[in-house]
């Protein structure tokens, strides 16, 4: 799991700067994408300006934008870790995802592998003879 920083910068009292390192530089390859078209999408969708060195991340904003975008890479490098490849849904799924509010446990009839806390970093997964299937 990446190891995360904080620190408030001096120019604005508002604007608050968290840094992540992550471990393994071939899964930072992948969480950037192309061009860093990942990082791109996450800074429009979060809200935040994210900054790229080397194994560290330097995300900037408003205190809770940050705190979405540090979830959003760490969930998303959770997957790259689990072995799963990032597809174009899974970026949006995941911010959707880190948006909701806790609502408990989602349970489907029948099956307890189902049982899912939406704030864990744990994804529903249903397995069947040919391939996992999972949410976007």
């Amino acid at each position: 799991m990446p190891a995360e920083k904080t620190a408030t910068s001096a120019i604005d009292k508002n604007i608050f700067q968290k840094t992540i390192e992550f471990p393994d530089n071939l899964l930072m390859i992948d969480l950037c994408g192309q061009l860093d078209s990942n990082l791109s999408k996450i800074e429009i969708e979060a809200a935040v300006q994210i900054n790229r060195r080397g194994n560290f991340l330097d995300i900037s904003g408003f205190k809770e934008n940050c705190e979405e975008a540090v979830i959003v890479l760490q969930r998303l490098y959770a997957t790259l870790e689990s072995g799963e490849d990032l597809e174009v849904g899974d970026i949006d799924a995941i911010i959707r995802l880190s948006r909701i509010p806790s609502q408990g446990h989602v349970t489907m009839p029948n099956k307890d592998s189902f049982k899912r806390n939406l704030n864990s970093d744990s994804p529903i997964i249903i397995s069947t003879k040919k391939k996992l299937i999972k949410p976007r």
